[in-house]
Formats: C-alpha cells, sequence, structure tokens
C-alpha cells in the first residue's frame, strides 16, 4: 500500500469513528427509527 492510500484510509478510520460514535448515541432511538421508516416504505 502507498503511503499516501495508507494515510487516506487512516482518515476514512476516523470517520467511521465517528461514525459509530454518532450510531451509538442513535442506537437507543433505533427501533422508532425502523418502525418510522417501515412505515413510510410501506
Amino acid at each position: 500500500m502507498h503511503k499516501k492510500d495508507y494515510i487516506k484510509s487512516m482518515k476514512n478510520e476516523q470517520e467511521y469513528t465517528i461514525l459509530f460514535v454518532f450510531s451509538d448515541i442513535f442506537m437507543q432511538n433505533q427501533i422508532h427509527l425502523c418502525n418510522l421508516g417501515a412505515d413510510y416504505f410501506r
């Protein structure tokens, strides 16, 4: 892997970590959101 690609993937890793933190926050609302989605796409 080239150094540039490695740095790029590290940046993506950070973004994924942030996403996981947010998804952790939203986890408590997940069932509610799933129900909303099911109603919306029905």
